[in-house]
């Protein structure tokens, strides 16, 4: 086992998510006809998303460093490190790895990003940061 977590950074970022899924939440609750003709709204949703799950990325290469776990090479990896050392379960993993991709769709501004199925998407998102979130709590909790 390497360092401790950094509590203090790992609840800042932890906070960073619960924001990106209030956020997440207001724009699964506007129906899909308002939103389509919304771009402010789908902007926010886009840029909440992305911070969102940058945030969770920050955190998993966080433990990744203090923990003296295998260093990842992509965002997935990094999700697919904290499931090898039982931070997350694997179903969790699969989904965030997929985030990965999609944040990386959003960063990158790809012209191909299907808007409607973005929407359609926002409830799991929120679920699996959420999900994220109570497993790396309790892994905090377990270790300390």
């Amino acid at each position: 086992m390497g360092v401790p977590p950094d509590r203090l950074r790992i609840d800042e970022r932890l906070e960073r998510i619960e924001e990106g899924m209030r956020g997440l939440a207001e724009a699964r609750s506007t129906p899909l006809a308002a939103w389509r003709t919304d771009p402010m709204l789908q902007a926010a949703t886009e840029r909440r998303l992305q911070v969102a799950v940058q945030a969770a990325i920050d955190i998993g290469g966080h433990l990744i460093a203090t923990q003296g776990w295998r260093t990842a090479e992509t965002y997935g990896q990094v999700f697919e490190e904290l499931g090898r050392q039982g931070v997350l379960d694997r179903e969790l993993v699969g989904r965030m790895v997929l985030a990965a991709g999609l944040r990386n769709l959003l960063v990158h501004q790809d012209l191909d990003l299907d808007l409607d199925r973005l929407h359609g998407t926002l409830g799991g998102a929120e679920r699996d940061l959420a999900a994220l979130c109570a497993s790396v709590l309790e892994w905090l909790d377990q270790i300390s």
